[in-house]
């Protein structure tokens, strides 16, 4: 059965999707990876897919409607690593279904549970249907959070969330056994001491906090060509590599 991890912060510019991303890649190197875009705005798919690029119907819209199968709209990318994609119409779609969605991808992904050994879903900036079904689902809640105070203050509200009842009512009805929120420090610079007060604050307040992710220029290289053999060879790429080493130790996986 696969363990399904959500990626999600409400604030933007995180490397929300970056992480989800480098986290699938890393984790493809010890099982396979669904990729599953949530986000309209298609940050994910297009890491993958070029923008214009024919998606054939088959993408998580289609998915949440019926009209095709998790197989079928999951593409192969790299070795152990499939996507189901994503386009702007993901909103309309939501929309449409409106409160009969909530348990949709629940039901969906039911199929391929036992081909994957990591779901991972980047969810968008917000706590809509399209997170609160994620969220049903998830296994581990995996938050980005770069060393700021503003970030923290979001985080704090977004963790009352998913230990409240709202949260907790989902995963019951999914029978989802909840391992707990994981905090990933991404854009860190060790040579500011206004950020080295606060990852001790974050590392102080929060339980399971990852090894940190340094920011480094080649990430804006690398995080547009997956496809490049040598993707998994930069700085990047190792520290996503240690951060999903310590949370499967964590998890004991």
């Amino acid at each position: 059965m696969s363990k399904i991890i959500s990626v999600y912060n409400r604030k933007g510019g995180v490397a929300k999707t970056t992480s989800a991303l480098f986290l699938g890649l890393a984790l493809a190197k010890v099982g396979k990876v669904l990729l599953i875009d949530m986000d309209a705005q298609e940050s994910l798919t297009r890491r993958f897919i070029p923008n214009g690029t024919d998606l054939e119907k088959k993408t998580i819209a289609e998915l949440l409607t019926g009209d095709v199968t998790a197989s079928e709209a999951a593409r192969n990318m790299r070795e152990n690593l499939d996507i189901i994609p994503t386009q702007d119409d993901l909103s309309a779609t939501l929309f449409h279904l409106g409160d009969s969605v909530e348990l949709k991808l629940f039901e969906k992904l039911k199929p391929v549970r036992d081909v994957y050994d990591f779901i991972i879903i980047d969810c968008p900036p917000d706590l809509g249907m399209a997170t609160k079904q994620a969220i049903a689902i998830s296994n581990i809640i995996l938050t980005p959070l770069p060393p700021e105070v503003q970030a923290i203050e979001a985080m704090n509200k977004f963790t009352q969330f998913i230990n409240g009842e709202v949260a907790q009512g989902l995963r019951l009805e999914t029978n989802t056994t909840y391992d707990g929120q994981y905090i990933l420090p991404v854009m860190v610079e060790g040579n500011r001491k206004i950020q080295d007060l606060i990852m001790a604050q974050i590392k102080g307040h929060f339980k399971n906090v990852l090894p940190e992710i340094k920011r480094r220029t080649e990430v804006q290289q690398l995080v547009t060509i997956p496809n490049n053999p040598n993707f998994d060879k930069g700085d990047t790429f190792k520290d996503y590599q240690q951060a999903a080493e310590a949370m499967l130790k964590l998890e004991k996986v």
